[in-house]
């Protein structure tokens, strides 16, 4: 006697927990007002195909409704992925108005600031990189595939705008720890500048139960004033990063952005 066996071979469920795979929200363009259509990957870099996802095709001078007249392209460096430099290559159109004659373009300032190369989501990721992790403006350059000069001038110009021009960032200061630092060394001579630190956030603590350390030497003789020269520290690591400064204004906006206490403000779980 015979025995068959049938083999009974199920189609694979698709998982009900996941949704499906977006590349628009994979590429964080969700917060930029555009939605990737396309891409493109080679071992060089990753471009992704992108147009505005809410188009307003209305004059802003006299209201009537615009005319598609022709695709424009631009491109901008974004967050890269994988450590890929990733380029935003995004169509928007160019209406004219058949009222008026006035000739516009889809508005992008939600995605890119004016005259800038780089996506808004880009220069948070720089921004985090400098401040958080510690990165050189080189290798945040390489990563966004940008110009050292691209790069290092919108991560300043972002991080003055975003951090350093806030005006609460000085509430609740009450103690100051002060140090000189040299910042440049030349064969003339060294160049030194004044660090002044924020201490109240261990006044409480740390101060009070080592005050013979860390006060000023000649207060408390063969003492240390800790927690400034740790800050200083820092800054002769950065120094080291950079390969050295040769801009004061770039080393002061460098240094706050440094040790200015920015992480918590980027990273809150930090």
């Amino acid at each position: 006697m015979e025995v068959t066996t049938l083999a009974i071979f199920e189609r694979p469920r698709r998982c009900s927990i996941l949704p499906a795979p977006d590349l628009t929200t994979f590429t964080n363009l969700d917060g930029l007002g555009l939605t990737a259509i396309g891409q493109h990957l080679s071992a060089a870099k990753a471009e992704i195909l992108c147009h505005v996802t809410n188009p307003t095709p209305w004059c802003q001078t006299c209201g009537a409704a615009g005319i598609p007249r022709d695709t424009v392209t631009r491109r901008l460096a974004h967050e890269p992925l994988g450590w890929r430099p990733t380029v935003l290559v995004i169509k928007h159109r160019r209406y004219r108005c058949a009222n008026c004659q006035r000739v516009w373009r889809e508005e992008l300032s939600q995605a890119v600031a004016p005259r800038q190369k780089i996506s808004r989501t880009g220069l948070r990721w720089a921004l985090v990189g400098l401040v958080c992790h510690h990165l050189s403006v080189s290798r945040i350059a390489e990563g966004l595939g940008v110009t050292w000069n691209t790069a290092n001038e919108a991560v300043l110009a972002e991080g003055q705008r975003l951090l350093i021009d806030d005006p609460t960032r000085f509430d609740g200061v009450k103690v100051l720890g002060v140090d000189e630092h040299v910042w440049r060394h030349t064969r003339t001579g060294d160049k030194y500048v004044t660090v002044i630190v924020d201490l109240t956030a261990v006044r409480d603590g740390t101060l009070r139960r080592r005050k013979t350390d860390i006060l000023a030497y000649f207060d408390h003789i063969g003492s240390s004033n800790g927690p400034t020269e740790a800050l200083n520290g820092r800054l002769e690591h950065l120094r080291g990063i950079a390969l050295g400064f040769k801009n004061l204004a770039h080393y002061i906006a460098r240094s706050l952005l440094e040790t200015g206490g920015f992480r918590r403000r980027l990273h809150p779980q930090s």
